[in-house]
C-alpha cells in the first residue's frame, strides 16, 4: 500500500493516507490517524481528506470490525457527500 500511495503523491495526484499505529515517510501525503472502530473519527477523516477515490487495503486479520464492516462504514461516510 506504501508503494500506491507514494506513486500517486510522485504522479501529482493529492494523497492522503491512514495509519493506526504510526505515519509512513512520504512528506508529501497527507497522514491521518484512523481507528476504523471509531465511526466518529472515520467520518472526520473523510471530511478532512475529501477523497474523490477511496481504496481499502485494512487487513484487520481476525478483527471483523476492521477488515468487514468499517470499511463499508468508510465507504458509506463519502457516499453520503454525494446525497
Amino acid at each position: 500500500m506504501v508503494a500506491l500511495v507514494r506513486q500517486a503523491a510522485v504522479a501529482g495526484h493529492a494523497t492522503a493516507a491512514t495509519f493506526a499505529t504510526r505515519p509512513g515517510r512520504s512528506a508529501e501525503v497527507m497522514w491521518l490517524a484512523l481507528d476504523l472502530r471509531d465511526a466518529e473519527r472515520v467520518d472526520a477523516v473523510v471530511a478532512e481528506a475529501a477523497p474523490r477515490l477511496v481504496v481499502d487495503a485494512t487487513s484487520g486479520g481476525s478483527d471483523w470490525a476492521v477488515t468487514a464492516a468499517c470499511p463499508v462504514r468508510a465507504a458509506g461516510s463519502r457516499a453520503m457527500d454525494y446525497s
